[in-house]
């Protein structure tokens, strides 16, 4: 997993969050890369339930 985007886990919850606040989480590349690395990783967990996904920021 690269450093623009970031997983969180609370209870059932996992937060994905785009890392690129100095450039408004505008999506590239490696933020694509990322959310697809993050959502498998999320996936082989069997107790989450909700996945939210969000920006770093304002």
């Amino acid at each position: 997993m690269n450093e623009t985007v970031k997983i969180n886990y609370q209870g059932s919850i996992a937060t994905i969050t785009i890392n690129r606040p100095e450039k408004r989480n505008a999506i590239n590349n490696d933020v694509i890369k990322g959310i697809f690395e993050a959502a498998k990783i999320v996936d082989k967990s069997d107790n989450i339930k909700v996945i939210i996904l969000t920006g770093a920021g304002e």
